[in-house]
């Protein structure tokens, strides 16, 4: 028994960087054991501590990616949209989850069971090396992450921040303008760059002065990208 070529699992691993490279019936085998998942906006998918070691695809919506502390501060990570996936640390290793992730808007997710995903795995070594390239990812982005938050200052973090969400997910609304995808509070920036609201108030205040930024009542609109751009360039 195979899946449809047009199924929407089948179509979402095509997609999918770690699955990509798969033969068709590779792709088709494996299909057939995702299952989908709609999340409302604001449910928690997985939880940081949790074990269930699943694989998840996003095929529709906007997912946060956060941990805890140990002073119990929630730090984001970043955002996922269609075609990411999550979940492969605890994939390998069987262990806790290392983040949180939720729904930051109602998500569509397909699901891969860890046991009957390591069993295809065992069939398809070329994913070997993607999987080891998706484990350096997050060792790097974590390593830059404790470096930008020891050595820049907060305006350059929350510039950086903004034009990476808008190189990921932003929609462009203009020749320099780029629309982020989600209405983004000052609470949610503070725990993307780990700074105090009122911080992050006074400069955002200064970059709608400058027309940098604006915001609407759904969203933040990047009005000169190379300007915000070229205010995160500063090298740690």
């Amino acid at each position: 028994m195979t899946s449809s070529p047009c199924s929407p699992a089948r179509t979402l691993l095509a997609r999918v960087w770690l699955f990509s490279e798969l033969r068709p019936e590779q792709l088709d085998d494996l299909a057939l054991l995702a299952f989908y998942r709609h999340v409302p906006q604001g449910a928690v998918v997985v939880r940081q501590g949790e074990t269930d070691g699943d694989l998840y695809m996003v095929a529709k919506g906007l997912l946060r990616v956060s941990v805890r502390s140990s002073e119990g501060r929630e730090v984001a990570l970043g955002l996922l949209g269609s075609a990411d996936v999550f979940g492969e640390v605890a994939l390998v290793d069987g262990l806790a989850r290392s983040a949180t992730v939720t729904a930051q808007k109602p998500s569509e997710l397909f699901v891969l069971p860890r046991r009957e995903t390591l069993r295809f795995l065992e069939g398809a070594p070329e994913i070997n090396a993607k999987l080891l390239v998706a484990m350096a990812r997050h060792v790097r982005r974590l390593t830059r992450r404790v470096e930008e938050l020891s050595a820049l200052p907060v305006s350059t973090r929350m510039a950086r921040r903004l034009v990476e969400i808008a190189e990921d997910h932003g929609t462009r609304v203009g020749p320099n303008r780029i629309a982020l995808p989600v209405h983004l509070s000052q609470q949610d920036l503070a725990d993307h760059v780990q700074a105090t609201r009122e911080s992050i108030n006074k400069c955002f205040a200064r970059w709608m002065r400058l027309g940098i930024v604006h915001r609407t009542h759904s969203q933040i609109v990047i009005d000169d990208v190379e300007r915000l751009a070229a205010l995160s360039a500063h090298q740690v």
